[in-house]
């Protein structure tokens, strides 16, 4: 947020905001030794969740519109791991996991298109209430949206390598993004009268 304060005069700076948020937490992981760079270079953290990634789409792909149902991933994905053919370099976790690993691969396999394309319309239509705001809003209310906008962000693209709706946490951040986009203001409330 404090990010958010900086730009706050011109609501264009999204990007820049994001890119210095971005630069916070590279040397937060700098000043503690890199683990968090570390671990995403290493090859594999990419081996182990590449086979579950596969199982992910070969899920999808048995089940493209509304997908193994809510929570399959987790009860099937063994099954399409025994079919796959791995390279060799891959390696096989042998603990289990719940999830995908992939956000959008998991909505995928669970819950097919049309699961993906309620999440994407969402998003998007989130996307666009809170640039909305952002340029209707005074600059004191407006930090709260850039806020949102950037942990929106943040949170999507968290969503390629980690994320998942097994974890409420994630569920809750998008439920709340979206409901703040949402927020009526004064503006549309003189409207409505």
């Amino acid at each position: 947020i404090a990010a958010c304060v900086l730009c706050n005069r011109r609501p264009g700076r999204l990007l820049g905001t994001a890119v210095l948020l971005g630069g916070a937490v590279l040397g937060l992981d700098a000043w503690q030794g890199f683990p968090l760079v570390h671990k995403l270079g290493q090859v594999e953290t990419l081996s182990v969740r590449l086979p579950l990634w596969m199982a992910a789409w070969s899920m999808f792909l048995d089940a493209p519109w509304l997908g193994q149902g809510p929570g399959a991933f987790s009860v099937r994905y063994e099954q399409y791991l025994d079919l796959a053919r791995l390279a060799d370099w891959v390696v096989l976790d042998p603990r289990h996991s719940p999830w995908a690993h992939n956000l959008y691969l998991e909505v995928l396999a669970e819950r097919g298109l049309a699961g993906l394309g309620a999440l994407g319309g969402l998003v998007l239509a989130s996307g666009r209430a809170l640039r909305r705001r952002i340029r209707e809003i005074l600059p004191p209310g407006r930090v709260l949206y850039q806020g949102l906008t950037v942990s929106g962000a943040l949170l999507l693209m968290g969503g390629l390598v980690e994320f998942s709706l097994l974890r409420y946490w994630v569920v809750e951040a998008v439920a709340l993004i979206a409901a703040c986009a949402f927020l009526p203001n004064s503006k549309d409330q003189a409207e409505k009268r």
